[in-house]
């Protein structure tokens, strides 16, 4: 009691009225300038006002409790759409029991089916009240309306499986030395009209890849199911069809025509001769009613298991790349791929370059997050085919399949994938000319000006801004590394600026050494340490410390050292 006495007294005899209020609060540990606005009269008489009109504000000793037992502001706020419930209660309600209905078959719900059905029972309703009539007249089942329903019922959006992403800031420094190296290459290869991109400008840069594609894709979309199921299951036409029937093989560039698609479909080429040679006229060419025959937008090539061998991959830029180049009049162009085996082979690359062909092959593991076709050009094909599948899986073919309890013949899944895969094609070619016409953005020159495909001959340009890799800031933010810090990395294009040495920042060129990074190269890191330890010199003694410290030099250090071994290493640590 004494103390609290004499801390009182301290505090009383303080100068200032401002000070008293911050050394009392500081006790009861309370904002200072909360305990002077509550201290002014006109407050005071306001917290007291307020007390006398909801006496639960008031504690066991009469007391004013402060904000202790408040909701917190916006916690539990109702939102639009909750306060009043909605307008067609019994609408919803035959809804629900739609689609718990549908799920226990195991059918396949999605948003737009539960809207169609929405805007029809109201539609049809004859029980409305007055004030409902003239509400069903203006009622569309928008989106809106679907996120409250779903909100009110529980209902959530599941898929059948999920992967899990790899670690970014593992494939960063892989990422980095790949756009590094294209930098180089176009600078190396000037152009005379193209100032930015040199020779392989917009209209000459191709990048290759593989979609794995099921007859079955509205599968893959998910359900509409009740929140916190264990077990999601669709009801299909037969086991198997979601899985991969044939592979999609696509060939985009950033700008301009692009080439036709390619569908590797499982079979083998001399299988039944005859009747192989009549599938692939009919995927060749299409009879219009007046009887003349027209090429087909796709590339049609049979594999035993639809996969991307060497001959596969050989016959692809074959019948996909090589005729687009030639009716474009592209001398020579740069085509980007991954690290498939078949597009590694010497005969892949030698077909190239007999056309004129340079290849760049990305870094392994990290298609996600610098290949183009990845960046929703892969996805958007998965997403309209479905459709297409949604739409046949309504026709009375497939009521006729359903009932019988039958499945399409492998003949006609393949004519029905060639056609809608030629139908996306030529969807997507629509929409790529209305937005070039107007000067917009499209879906292929998006994907690839995100990406380091598109870094220019200097990586200092205007479109190098634009590059933002997936995930690869985020993973930087959270990173903590004090390399990014202390570079002020706020884009891709200052990361690899400051990984090569170009900047102008004064710290020194290393960053920390994560758990996820120590596989990278490790065969070769380990090989070039033996070397490191076994040279005598201060500034080899220096780089093994800072090893052994949990460091390592960043950016041209790196690469000089992991490429070109310890004697590059020291020149070019000399001339820094």
């Amino acid at each position: 009691m004494d103390n609290v006495l004499k801390q009182c007294v301290e505090i009383a005899l303080l100068p200032t009225a401002w000070q008293r209020h911050e050394a009392a609060a500081g006790k009861v540990k309370l904002n200072a300038h909360t305990s002077w606005k509550w201290a002014k009269p006109e407050k005071r008489k306001e917290l007291e006002d307020r007390c006398r009109d909801d006496p639960s504000k008031l504690d066991e000793q009469g007391r004013h409790k402060g904000g202790a037992g408040n909701k917190k502001a916006g916690k539990h706020v109702k939102r639009m759409g909750e306060v009043n419930g909605p307008w067609f209660e019994e609408q919803e309600t035959e809804i629900v029991r739609k689609i718990l209905s549908e799920r226990t078959n195991r059918s396949r719900v999605g948003s737009r089916g539960v809207r169609n059905w929405m805007r029809d029972l109201v539609r049809r309703a004859t029980n409305l009240t007055a004030d409902n009539v003239e509400r069903a007249k203006r009622f569309t089942a928008s989106r809106g309306w679907y996120t409250l329903f779903a909100r009110r019922h529980g209902f959530v959006f599941r898929k059948k499986t999920n992967c899990r992403p790899k670690s970014i800031l593992a494939l960063l420094g892989p990422v980095v030395r790949f756009a590094i190296a294209l930098k180089n290459m176009r600078a190396a290869h000037p152009g005379n009209d193209n100032l930015v991109h040199g020779k392989f400008g917009e209209e000459e840069s191709f990048n290759m890849d593989q979609v794995p594609l099921a007859f079955i894709e509205g599968s893959h979309r998910g359900t509409i199911a009740r929140k916190g199921d264990i077990s999601v299951a669709v009801k299909e036409l037969g086991s198997g069809l979601s899985k991969r029937q044939g592979s999609l093989n696509l060939i985009i560039r950033p700008r301009g025509r692009q080439p036709w698609p390619g569908l590797i479909l499982r079979g083998s080429k001399n299988s039944t001769r005859k009747a192989r040679a009549e599938e692939m006229e009919k995927f060749t060419w299409r009879t219009l009613p007046d009887g003349q025959k027209v090429r087909r937008h796709i590339f049609v090539v049979h594999q035993p298991k639809a996969w991307v061998d060497t001959d596969t991959a050989v016959a692809c830029v074959e019948g996909q790349l090589f005729p687009f180049v030639v009716e474009e009049e592209i001398d020579e162009f740069l085509g980007l791929f991954d690290n498939l085996s078949s597009q590694r082979a010497d005969r892949f690359k030698d077909a190239l370059a007999d056309r004129g062909g340079k290849c760049v092959f990305g870094p392994a593991g990290a298609t996600h997050i610098w290949q183009p076709v990845d960046r929703h050009c892969g996805a958007r094909y998965h997403v309209m085919l479905a459709d297409r599948y949604d739409r046949w899986e309504v026709s009375e073919e497939a009521r006729l399949h359903y009932e019988m309890g039958t499945t399409p013949s492998a003949a006609r899944r393949r004519e029905l994938m060639v056609d809608w895969v030629e139908d996306v094609y030529e969807q997507l070619e629509r929409e790529r000319i209305e937005k070039e016409a107007l000067g917009q953005e499209t879906i292929f020159s998006s994907a690839f000006k995100k990406t380091p495909c598109m870094i220019s001959m200097t990586g200092t340009s205007d479109v190098d801004k634009l590059m933002d890799p997936e995930g690869v800031m985020e993973a930087i933010k959270q990173s903590g590394d004090p390399f990014f810090r202390d570079h002020k990395i706020t884009s891709f294009q200052e990361l690899v600026v400051c990984a090569e040495g170009k900047c102008e920042h004064i710290t020194r060129q290393w960053i920390t050494l994560t758990e996820q990074e120590e596989t990278l190269d490790g065969e070769k890191f380990k090989s070039r340490c033996g070397s490191l330890e076994a040279a005598d010199t201060p500034i080899a003694r220096l780089v093994m410390n800072l090893l052994k410290s949990g460091y390592r030099w960043a950016g041209s250090s790196l690469i000089q050292f992991l490429g070109c071994g310890l004697d590059s290493l020291m020149v070019h640590l000399a001339a820094v």
